[in-house]
């Protein structure tokens, strides 16, 4: 990711063919991942090593809070430590700057605008903004829009549906 930031950063331009692969150099990419690749090569370049393991600490703290904020309940405290310790702990195997860490944090944002400012006006521009700066930092900004059509299927499905019809 490094090295694929630092060539977008060094000639402006994102690559269309594959460059950094023994196997098949020269054969077409498309580089879905290429802002966080150049996210990392700017901190890499401004701050080192030391400032990828800052960012990888606040992302890593970032999600714990928002994983925390939408699950908290007054009545589950103690549910939610057990359940966040053990999140946590698979989650540790997975606790490198990676894109799909920076997914899931964008993920459990969107998930907090939207459930936390559900009534709110400003909720679509926000998801807007946030979902335009999601793409093309890890394939998995396919869940915003998803996320929205099940939210809007189940809104719905419990206002046209004697099943699901709750009060």
């Amino acid at each position: 990711h490094l090295a694929s930031g630092r060539y977008i950063l060094d000639h402006k331009i994102i690559p269309h063919v594959d460059f950094l692969s023994c196997s098949v150099s020269g054969q077409p990419w498309i580089n879905h991942e290429w802002r966080f690749q150049v996210g990392s090569a700017s901190i890499y370049h401004y701050f080192g090593t030391d400032g990828l393991i800052v960012t990888q600490g606040i992302v890593v703290g970032l999600i714990l809070i928002f994983l925390t904020i939408l699950s908290y309940t007054r009545e589950a405290n103690i549910f939610l430590a057990f359940v966040l310790f053990f999140v946590f702990r698979v989650f540790e195997a997975r606790m490198f700057l990676r894109p799909d860490m920076v997914s899931l944090l964008f993920y459990l944002i969107f998930l907090f605008v939207l459930f936390k400012g559900i009534k709110d006006k400003q909720t679509p521009w926000l998801l807007f903004i946030l979902q335009i700066v999601w793409t093309n930092t890890h394939g998995f900004f396919i869940l915003g829009p998803v996320t929205i059509a099940i939210v809007f299927l189940g809104e719905w499905l419990k206002r046209h549906s004697k099943i699901l019809y709750f009060q």
